[in-house]
């Protein structure tokens, strides 16, 4: 008996293994690759850690040779960024994830030189490139969690003394000079650069004051370059009769310089005017989406995307979206009831994740969700599963997906909250774009902070008191973009 259980196990475990085999096979092939290319790609994407061609060449049991000419077939191809891609086992990749040159110096001085082949631990390079950068690297110090302190019209007084030298340098009024250090800044700090002056390794988010269809499509040309195949466009449709919903006409706009290009959204968990597909379909003519196809990519159910997320393995977006080759996502940035803001992250995590499966999983939910919100998991763990789940559509449609946030009628309300929502009472801001997604929503963060506090005191109060921030933070940790940046103004 325990012969003949063990027996079907195998038979079912070499099916499995050749199903899988197979269907990357066949990835492999839509993709223009061979196995061997295809597999080290995604080795290179998957893994955090640098790894040489050795290493490259025992994990994946492939001879060295084998291995350098996939990685020469993936440079060819473009599926990385030449020989200096940040991924690639090169000295020139390894400059370009921010080795310093003196470390590798000192490297090769340390192993020396012999006659015969040898190999050496990566961590030992690791030391090297540590010793250098303790001696060199600049050192800051941060507040990471400030308390919040009061300052009386007495105190305040008292400071202006020591004030009134810079003051008068700046040219500033004494108490002016005062009540300006005590505003808050920016959460990370933005940096402005002309499109001459910008770095081609820090990320870039491309911005503009004016929001129209021009500087729309003006800005998309600037990140679209790996936008191909059939294109979805995602964003939010809104309720009925939603008054901050993206206008109509500039969407129409944009979609036309899109070529196959087809608006997608998802039906929503909660009961309402997107419920169901029939319901949404009559909310779309409703709100004016007939211009272009619109389609609902969870009418036909869901299917799971793989994650590596902090507490999801897997996330269940809706059925059609593996239909795409490119995602461009299209976000009106506001606030957000649970989640402090709305940004692309939001738009993806929650809007590509299938109404009735997908989307009880983004919110840690089960079953029939509680009626009262405040039960629901909510704050860090709510921002967690936010960038798990953005993380699962970003992994898939690799470098074949870009970011717009259209910062305009910003209520403290989410879109979802139609006719309910908000007044705004922020000012417009702009259109920002980016092929990076934490580099986006960070920089649309940053520039709300950067207003008075009489402009932006509503949208901040909704950001922190639902620890919205923290989104920012949990993309960081899964390393799903950069939180430097340069803003780049058109």
């Amino acid at each position: 008996m325990g012969q003949e259980v063990l027996d079907a196990f195998w038979k079912s475990n070499d099916r499995i293994y050749n199903e899988n085999t197979l269907l990357y096979h066949r990835l492999a092939r839509a993709c223009g690759l061979p196995d061997c290319a295809f597999w080290l790609l995604y080795t290179l994407r998957s893994e955090e850690a640098p790894l040489t061609q050795t290493q490259l060449s025992e994990q994946l049991s492939l001879p060295k040779q084998t291995v350098n000419s996939a990685l020469k077939k993936l440079v060819e191809e473009g599926y990385v960024h030449g020989w200096d891609d940040p991924r690639m086992p090169t000295i020139a990749g390894l400059r370009n994830r921010g080795v310093p040159p003196e470390a590798l110096l000192d490297f090769c001085t340390k192993i020396g030189i012999v006659k015969a082949n040898s190999e050496c631990q990566l961590a030992y390079l690791e030391a090297c490139i540590r010793d250098n950068l303790n001696e060199n690297a600049e050192r800051a110090m941060a507040v990471v969690e400030p308390l919040k302190m009061t300052i009386s019209k007495r105190t305040l007084l008292k400071s202006v003394g020591a004030l009134s030298i810079g003051a008068a340098i700046s040219s500033l009024d004494p108490v002016e000079a005062a009540t300006k250090s005590l505003e808050q800044a920016p959460v990370v700090g933005i940096k402005r650069v002309s499109a001459a002056q910008a770095d081609k390794h820090t990320a870039k988010v491309y911005f503009t004051r004016k929001i129209d269809a021009e500087h729309l499509i003006k800005l998309y040309h600037l990140v679209n370059h790996d936008i191909t195949g059939r294109v979805g466009i995602k964003l939010h449709t809104g309720e009925r009769h939603g008054p901050n919903i993206l206008p109509r006409d500039m969407v129409k706009a944009f979609q036309a310089q899109v070529p196959n290009s087809t608006i997608v959204e998802t039906n929503t968990l909660y009961e309402g005017d997107r419920y169901t597909t029939k319901d949404h379909l009559e909310t779309l003519k409703v709100n004016g989406w007939t211009f272009c196809p619109v389609d609902i990519m969870d009418a036909d159910g869901g299917v799971d995307f793989p994650v590596n997320g902090k507490h999801l393995k897997k996330v269940t977006m809706g059925a059609r979206l593996p239909n795409y080759n490119s995602l461009i996502v299209l976000t009106h940035f506001k606030g957000h009831a649970m989640g402090g803001f709305g940004g692309s992250l939001k738009n993806i995590a929650i809007g590509c994740a299938s109404g009735q499966v997908g989307k009880r999983q983004v919110h840690g939910v089960a079953g029939t969700p509680p009626a009262d919100w405040n039960a629901w998991p909510a704050k860090d763990h709510f921002m967690e599963l936010l960038a798990d789940s953005g993380k699962a559509v970003c992994d898939h449609f690799g470098r074949h997906i870009t970011f717009l946030n259209v910062m305009r009628r910003m209520s403290v309300d989410c879109d979802c909250a139609g006719v309910r929502a908000a007044p705004p009472t922020i000012p417009d801001i702009g259109i920002l774009a980016s092929t990076d997604l934490l580099a986006i929503d960070q920089a649309s963060v940053d520039l709300v902070y950067s207003l008075s506090k009489k402009q932006n005191h509503d949208l901040v109060e909704r950001m922190e008191s639902r620890h919205g921030l923290h989104q920012l933070d949990a993309m960081k940790a899964l390393h799903m973009g950069a939180k430097t940046y340069q803003l780049i103004e058109i």
